[in-house]
């Protein structure tokens, strides 16, 4: 999280991360996945912008709450994964609005995992799926502890959908997870949760 901070200020990500005693590849998956997260969400007009201008809408007060808010949970780095993470991976299930599209198998169990680990709440957030999901997904959100967070209704917003197979096959159906904005919360927003999830994904890769 502090790393991605000071990506976030213009420092250099490798000279960060040896201050901060993280490995080197580790930095260049975490900068690559907040280039994608950003870029790929951001308006069209401002995809030239670096990623600090991109990430510049986060408040010192909103970076301290976060990094706060992380210090107080433990990643368990070793469990045994049907496929095992990466926070380049995770990036690829944002769509433009920030919304978390699961699909794959891989999917479900990532980010029942990130929330279990996070202690999120009911409050948090919801769950959406797509009328077509298949029988196999609707077993991935039972097995990955999803299911209490489904909500069938209230959804009156576009849902995101993600390209996959480099671009080549729309995800038609998914489960789609859309934060709860809640003022005052270290977790306010789709940014913050993202930034969050993309420290989770990386901290799980230290091993």
């Amino acid at each position: 999280m502090r790393l991605a901070r000071l990506v976030s200020r213009g420092a250099d990500h490798h000279r960060s991360a040896i201050a901060l005693g993280v490995p080197s590849e580790i930095s260049d998956e975490t900068r690559s996945a907040l280039e994608s997260v950003f870029r790929g969400s951001a308006k069209r007009s401002e995809r030239n912008k670096s990623l600090p201008e991109l990430m510049a809408s986060i408040t010192d007060l909103q970076w301290e709450s976060l990094i706060e808010f992380a210090d107080a949970f433990q990643v368990d780095r070793n469990p045994p994964w049907y496929k095992a993470p990466t926070a380049s991976g995770f990036a690829a299930l944002l769509g433009p609005q920030r919304h978390i599209v699961m699909w794959r198998q891989e999917h479900f169990e990532w980010i029942g995992r990130l929330v279990k680990s996070l202690h999120l709440q009911e409050t948090d957030f919801v769950v959406f799926t797509t009328p077509g999901l298949t029988r196999e997904q609707e077993i991935w959100i039972e097995k990955y502890s999803l299911s209490q967070f489904v909500v069938s209704e209230g959804c009156d917003a576009q849902l995101d959908t993600v390209w996959t197979e480099r671009g080549r096959t729309l995800v038609v159906e998914r489960a789609v997870l859309v934060l709860s904005r809640r003022k005052g919360h270290a977790v306010a927003n789709r940014i913050l949760l993202t930034i969050l999830a993309v420290a989770w994904f990386a901290a799980v890769l230290i091993g």
